[in-house]
């Protein structure tokens, strides 16, 4: 079944949790987690990986990039829902 289009209320919800995994996000919003993976995929939001699971290597490699641009450490954290000492230890470690 089908449920209804997203309205925009759900997907603020979606970008303001980015930092969660889909199935609480999906708890939130009554919705399945793989309608939540799905419409972030669409919306080109990264969510977070499942807890006790590494970050993937393009997150990573995204920190590493932003950081080389100039982004302070908590700017890239921000963006990409992940903790601050994360992208400090992945952008020091590339470097």
């Amino acid at each position: 079944m089908r449920k209804a289009p997203w309205t925009t209320v759900e997907l603020r919800t979606l970008r303001e949790h980015r930092a969660e995994h889909a199935v609480s996000i999906a708890a939130r919003l009554g919705r399945t987690p793989a309608a939540v993976a799905e419409m972030a995929r669409r919306q080109g939001i990264e969510l977070s990986p499942r807890p006790g699971h590494a970050a993937p290597e393009r997150i990573r490699r995204r920190a590493v990039v932003l950081r080389r641009d100039g982004v302070p450490v908590r700017e890239i954290a921000r963006r990409i829902g992940a903790s601050r000492s994360a992208v400090s230890n992945w952008t020091r470690t590339a470097a």
